[in-house]
């Protein structure tokens, strides 16, 4: 039995749209501060998948009172669709969910949107991403540097650990 592999990719074209509310549609070139990496785990094991759209410093990005994280996606060969009814934890209200992302190498697409009926006329009713493109980041890596006699381990535990720290050994 496998772990399930979390991957990073780094958001390099598309658009997102919120639709409806006060101010109508707005649309946002890809990638922008908000939405500039997906995270996407996949379990092998039991063909399911989890996204994670991320800002420019790897905060999660929630669509409007719809939290951040797509779960309950299902695996078939190199596509994962997120399909089905998701809650506001907010309004508690249902949202239609119709999300596909699929892998080619290293580079991921996505497509999909989120409709629902809020409950007043100012909250957009419908979210969605068009063409987005993205690459795999690679694992970072251990840098050794000498200098005076003294190695520096600049260690950057990645996008995993979302930190990057700095120690000295002699």
């Amino acid at each position: 039995m496998a772990a399930p592999v979390t991957e990073l990719y780094e958001i390099k074209a598309g658009t997102y749209t919120e639709w409806g509310g006060f101010a109508g549609m707005l649309t946002y070139d890809l990638p922008y501060y908000d939405q500039a990496f997906i995270e996407l785990t996949i379990d092998g094991d039991r063909n399911t998948a989890e996204m994670q759209i991320l800002g420019s410093e790897l905060n999660p990005f929630e669509f409007l009172f719809f939290g951040s994280a797509l779960t309950e996606g299902t695996v078939d060969g190199d596509s994962a669709i997120f399909r089905g009814t998701s809650f506001t934890p907010f309004f508690h209200e249902p949202g239609d969910l119709d999300y596909a992302i699929i892998l080619n190498g290293d580079l991921l697409s996505l497509q999909g949107e989120l409709t629902w009926e809020p409950p007043g006329f100012d909250i957009p009713s419908r979210f969605f991403h068009s063409d987005v493109e993205a690459s795999l980041v690679p694992e970072p890596k251990t840098v050794i540097l000498l200098a005076c006699g003294i190695a520096i381990f600049m260690l950057r535990s990645g996008w995993r650990g979302r930190q990057s720290f700095l120690t000295k050994g002699g």
